[in-house]
Formats: structure tokens, sequence, C-alpha cells
């Protein structure tokens, strides 16, 4: 009888730890996005919402290091973004920060007209940085920079921002009043409307 078990039980074992491998060897899909253009979500009021799945492909610029902490399906639930020591203090009129990219659908809707961004910030447990600035990225050499305070409860925080010429993205800079630390905000979604 125990012949028996070993044959039976040793081959159902090796199978399944070579299914178990080939399985993880496959795309994961809570493996870092690489930076893409999103399109958004329809809103309220012509409004264009950018969720923690269109977050998720931001790119993160020179200064900055972004993460999106993912559930057990693998989908994005925040944005955590986080300026790098020795950064700059305040993003320059030539910096382009942290950007997330817009389709050319969304950028041609939103073109040529001042806009409105709302983001959702949650301030991070440790090192939460006090403010944050929002730019609308067009063909410009040149950045307009608009700063909030992020406070130390979620809010969401309104930035009114001029036209832009062929716009591409919306600027994100975390605000790091010291060179020597980290400094990081929690982003839940951005909302992008025609400023009224």
């Amino acid at each position: 009888m125990f012949l028996f078990r070993s044959v039976i039980f040793y081959p159902l074992a090796a199978l399944v730890a070579a299914g178990l491998i080939l399985i993880s060897l496959g795309p994961q899909p809570w493996a870092p996005r690489a930076p893409a253009s999103q399109s958004g979500a329809p809103g309220q009021d012509g409004a264009v919402v950018f969720g923690p799945s269109a977050l998720a492909g931001i790119d993160a610029g020179a200064h900055h290091i972004v993460f999106s902490p993912r559930n057990a399906r693998g989908a994005a639930s925040t944005l955590h973004i986080a300026v790098k020591k020795g950064a700059p203090l305040t993003p320059t009129p030539t910096e382009r920060g942290a950007r997330l990219m817009l389709n050319s659908e969304t950028a041609n809707r939103f073109g040529g007209q001042p806009v409105r961004v709302d983001v959702l910030i949650r301030p991070a447990p440790i090192a939460s940085a006090p403010e944050i600035a929002v730019s609308w990225q067009g063909s410009e050499p040149v950045t307009i920079w608009s700063q909030a305070e992020t406070g130390t409860e979620e809010k969401t925080l309104s930035f009114t921002l001029p036209a832009a010429t062929a716009p591409q993205a919306i600027g994100l800079y975390v605000i790091n009043p010291s060179a020597n630390e980290a400094f990081a905000v929690e982003i839940g979604e951005i909302h992008l409307s025609p400023a009224r």
C-alpha cells in the first residue's frame, strides 16, 4: 500500500509544482507599467476622471519616484508620488515634473482653453509633503506651475491653469521643504475639466 501512495502522490506533487512555476512565469498584472498616454473616464459636467489605473501609467520624470499599490487582482488603488533627495525644492519654469500623459483625443478636447485640475490628495503616513504643484503642459518650453498646501487630511485641491498650445500632459511636482529628505503624497484621482 505504501508503494501505491508514493507512485501517485509524488508525480502529482511534481505536476502541481511545475504548473505553479509555469503560471508564475507569465506576465503579472501587478508589475510596474511603462508610462503611457491616458484617456481617463467621463465625469460630471464634461470632466475627464483619471483614476488609479490611469495614474499607474504616470511618467515619474527626473526628480520623482512613483509607486502604485495594487490589490490581489493586480488593480492599482492609488498613486504614491515622492520627490527624490537633492531635487530642487520648487519646480522651475523649465521643469516638467511627473507627467500624466494625455491621449490625443483628450488633449484636443481641452486644447486652447484654460482648465481646472482637481487632485484628490491624501497625506503620506511618513514624511508627507506640505505642498504640491500642478501644471497644464503643452508644446511651450516654459511651464506655469500652481501650488497648494496638502494639509493633514484627505481633501481635493483645485487648480485653475492657463491654456496650453497642443496640450500633452498634467504635470505634478511634490514640493520638497528639505533637500536632505524625500517627501511624498498619495493621489486618489485627478479630474480635468474646462475652467469656469
